[in-house]
C-alpha cells in the first residue's frame, strides 16, 4: 500500500511519527510532504526527520506544492472568513481566538468583521452555508492533482489542515477530486477548538477522544459516522519509552541545579497563550528565597520549544532553564530529558500548555497557575476547561499559594486526586486502554480506508480490532 502523508511543517513530524512508524511496520510505502515556507526551508536541516528517513527505506521526503493561479488569494480569504464565522457561533470560546482570526483577514476587512452588522451577517446560517458551497465548488489545483496521480497513493493523509493558510488542505481537495480516500489525524489537544475550520472534510477523521469527536461534529460539521476515536499518537512516546533516565544527581548537575536541594518544574506556554510569563518565575523564586522552610527550593524552567528567550532575564542561582535552545522532545535523548525533569521535580506548574498533559501522563502532580493576566487564553479557553473539569490539577492563584501547595505535597498527595489524574489520562490520551498504541490504531484505520472499507464500518470495526489485539497480547 502507498500512503501520501502531507503536513504543514517539518516541525510537526513528531506529532505523527507513531502513525508513520506503524504504517511502515505493516509494510507500506510512505511519502512525506511538507510545505517549504512553513517549514522555513528546513527539510534537510531537521535531524530527527532525516535520521528517521535514512533508517527507513520505504520513506521518501519532499516539499509539497501550493495552489497557484487567480483563485488562490480569493480562496484563502474566504477560508479565513469562514473560520471567523465559525468562531462567532461559539459562545463558550474565548474572544481571544475570534480576534486572532479576524487579524488574519486583510486589514481593510477587520472593521467589517468586528462590526455588529458584519458579525450578524457572517454567523448567519445562510452565509456560512454559502461559504461552504463555494469551497466545494472551487476545483482542485491541477498541479497538485497531477502530483498525486503520478504517485498513485492508495490513501492520502493530511494534518492539521485547519491552521492559518494551511496549504495541505489542497491535497485533501485534490485527493477527493481523484476519488482517493482521505484521512485526517487530529494534530493536537486544542486544534479543533482554537484553530480554523476544516474546510475540506476528510473521509475519516481520527480523533483522540470523545471531546474531539464532539468538537469535530459540532464545530466542523463532520458527519459522526466519519469520526473515529484512536487516542493520541502525539503522546505514544511516553508509553513506549524503554530507555532509562539519568539519576537525580547526574540530571540536576547537567541542568545547572544543586542536587542536594529540591526543585519545582515550570512548564512554559506558547507565546499565543502567554506572551511573557517570566514574571511568574521571578516572583516564585523571590517567594522561595524569603520563606524560611522553602529557602532552598529551586526552579527549573522548561520553556515552550518556540518561546524560550523571555526566561533569560530571570535565570539566577536558584533558577535554571533546560533545554537552553529551542527544542522539541523529538528524539530519545530529549524525551529522556523531559521525563527526568518531571520525575525529579516535586511539582510541575504551568499556565496552559501541552506539557501539563505530558507531566500528568507521568502520574506527576501538576498545578495550574490561574491568573487574570492569562484569563483569555486560560480560564476562558475551552481546551483548558477539559483539564479543569477532570479535577486532575491543583489550582493556585498566587505565588504564596504555590508555597503552601509545595509544603502540602511534601507530606503526600490525596489518593482521590491521583485517581482522577489517571482517569483523565485514560479519557484524553488512550480511550481504548493505556496499553493501546494510538499510532497503531490510527494506522489500522488508514489501512482499512485504503482497502475500500467505508468510514462508518471502520468506526464500527475498531473496537473489535482492539479486543482481538488484547487477546493476542494476553496469549503471548
Amino acid at each position: 500500500m502507498k500512503v501520501l502523508f502531507c503536513s504543514r511543517s517539518t516541525a510537526q513530524f513528531p506529532y505523527h511519527v507513531s502513525i508513520i512508524e506503524a504504517l511502515l511496520r505493516d509494510g507500506h510505502t510512505v511519502k512525506l510532504l511538507y510545505d517549504e515556507i512553513w517549514s522555513e526551508r528546513s527539510l534537510f536541516d531537521s535531524p530527527a526527520l532525516n535520521e528517521f528517513a535514512l533508517r527507513q527505506p520505504n520513506v521518501t521526503l519532499g516539499w509539497s506544492q501550493r495552489r497557484v493561479g487567480s483563485l488562490r488569494r480569493i480562496v484563502f480569504i474566504l477560508r479565513e472568513f469562514r473560520s471567523v464565522a465559525s468562531y462567532l457561533t461559539r459562545p463558550s470560546q474565548s474572544r481571544f481566538y475570534l480576534d486572532r482570526w479576524i487579524n488574519y483577514l486583510p486589514t481593510r476587512l477587520h472593521s467589517f468583521a468586528r462590526s455588529r452588522h458584519g458579525s450578524r451577517l457572517l454567523k448567519s446560517r445562510l452565509v456560512r452555508g454559502a461559504l461552504a458551497q463555494i469551497e466545494s465548488a472551487v476545483p482542485a489545483d491541477r498541479s497538485i492533482k497531477s502530483e498525486i496521480a503520478s504517485f498513485a497513493p492508495d490513501v492520502v493523509v493530511c494534518s492539521p489542515a485547519n491552521m492559518r493558510r494551511s496549504e495541505e488542505v489542497e491535497y485533501l481537495k485534490a485527493a477527493k477530486w481523484l476519488n482517493i480516500p482521505t484521512a485526517l489525524p487530529v494534530y493536537s489537544w486544542d486544534n479543533l477548538s482554537t484553530k480554523g475550520v476544516i474546510h475540506v472534510p476528510p473521509d475519516l477523521l481520527l480523533a483522540w477522544n470523545n471531546v474531539h469527536e464532539q468538537e469535530a461534529i459540532e464545530i466542523h460539521g463532520i458527519d459522526s459516522r466519519r469520526v473515529v476515536q484512536t487516542g493520541s499518537p502525539l503522546f505514544d512516546k511516553w508509553f513506549s519509552m524503554r530507555q532509562r533516565g539519568a539519576g537525580r544527581h547526574e540530571f540536576m548537575a547537567k541542568v545547572g541545579l544543586d542536587p542536594a536541594r529540591p526543585y519545582v518544574l515550570y512548564l512554559g506556554s506558547s507565546s499565543n497563550i502567554a506572551r511573557d510569563e517570566s514574571w511568574v518565575v521571578a516572583e516564585l523564586a523571590e517567594h522561595f528565597g524569603n520563606d524560611p522552610v522553602l529557602h532552598g527550593m529551586q526552579i527549573l524552567v522548561r520553556p515552550h520549544p518556540a518561546h524560550n528567550e523571555v526566561y533569560e532575564k530571570v535565570l539566577r542561582e536558584n533558577v535554571s532553564m533546560w533545554p537552553r535552545k529551542k527544542q522539541l522532545p523529538d528524539d530519545p535523548e530529549s524525551q529522556i530529558d523531559f521525563v527526568d525533569s518531571v520525575r525529579h521535580a516535586l511539582l510541575s506548574i504551568g499556565v496552559n500548555t501541552t506539557g501539563m498533559i505530558d507531566a500528568l501522563i507521568q502520574d506527576h502532580p501538576v498545578a495550574a497557575f490561574v491568573s487574570n493576566t492569562f484569563k483569555a487564553t486560560q480560564e476562558q479557553a475551552v481546551h483548558f476547561q477539559h483539564m479543569r473539569k477532570a479535577n486532575c490539577l491543583y489550582e493556585v492563584n498566587s505565588c504564596a499559594e504555590v508555597l503552601c501547595l509545595v509544603k502540602s505535597i511534601r507530606e503526600g498527595e490525596p489518593r482521590d486526586l491521583c485517581e482522577r489524574r489517571r482517569a483523565f489520562v485514560r479519557a484524553m490520551v488512550r480511550p481504548h486502554g493505556l496499553d493501546q498504541d494510538a499510532g497503531q490504531l490510527s494506522a489500522w484505520c488508514i489501512e482499512k480506508l485504503a482497502e475500500g472499507v467505508k468510514p462508518e464500518t471502520v468506526k464500527t470495526l475498531l473496537p473489535h480490532f482492539v479486543r482481538e489485539s488484547c487477546k493476542v497480547d494476553a496469549a503471548q
